[in-house]
């Protein structure tokens, strides 16, 4: 199920992101409402009558008739509560979403460089392997570095801001950064991972729809922060084939 105040997912695993939310908010709601449940009646049971006794000792009938174990007996449930659904939900779910699908030719393996302020996308090519790149090659003309001397990049693809995929197919996104940190933001995807420079960083998704969505940078990256946006391309096999030919 999505939830009604996400965007709809387009991915085969979005459903286990969204589940993991659904649980935590519902867990969030029981303790806020359980707790001022709990205040309330001890505002009510708990009002001092007036006191018969001087000295300042409390008189039995102007103590609280809520036993004092409860407050404990309470935090030990929530305790309890958030250790089955972090082991049995959130756990797993991080796992499966963590663990990249192994190479294969169903899946489809791309990698992102990020920059101020734009998307830089490669592309294997129809050999299946990525060119050569190197930080000193990198110019306004060649922004991920591509030796072009190199025989496997010959037939690799770049492009700007524009990332297309087909449906039904795994795909692996490598990311990495020129400047500073950025973050791969895909929400119909359910995928948002920081991109730091030095670091590569991947993420993976099956997508289900054929759509035309946005790629966003959810991480505040300089003045220009807000028009780096890119476009998710998501069409079928047949389309995607052809978009590859015509682009090589």
């Amino acid at each position: 199920m999505t939830l009604p105040w996400l965007p709809p997912s387009h991915a085969a695993e979005g459903h286990l992101v969204d589940e993991t939310l659904l649980l935590v908010h519902l867990l969030i709601a029981t303790i806020v409402i359980g707790w001022a449940i709990y205040y309330v009646i001890m505002l009510v049971t708990g009002q001092s009558k007036p006191s018969r006794v001087s000295g300042g000792a409390i008189p039995p009938e102007s103590r609280s008739s809520i036993p004092i174990q409860i407050p404990w007996i309470l935090v030990g449930v929530v305790a309890l509560a958030e250790a089955t659904l972090f082991i049995g939900k959130e756990l797993p779910t991080w796992a499966k979403l963590r663990v990249v699908p192994p190479e294969s030719a169903e899946v489809v393996h791309v990698r992102v460089v990020a920059e101020q302020y734009a998307w830089n996308v490669h592309y294997p090519g129809a050999d299946g392997t990525f060119g050569r790149t190197a930080i000193d090659l990198v110019t306004q003309l060649n922004p991920v570095g591509l030796d072009t001397l190199d025989r496997a990049s010959r037939d690799d693809i770049l492009t700007i801001n524009q990332l297309h995929l087909p449906v039904g197919r795994p795909a692996i996104i490598e990311l990495s950064s020129k400047d500073v940190i950025h973050a791969f933001f895909l929400p119909v995807m359910r995928v948002k991972q920081d991109v730091i420079p030095g670091h590569r960083a991947r993420v993976w998704f099956t997508p289900i729809v054929e759509d035309t969505t946005d790629i966003a940078c959810a991480q505040l990256c300089g003045l220009g922060h807000y028009r780096m946006k890119g476009q998710l391309i998501i069409e079928n096999e047949k389309a995607w084939q052809a978009w590859l030919t015509e682009t090589r």
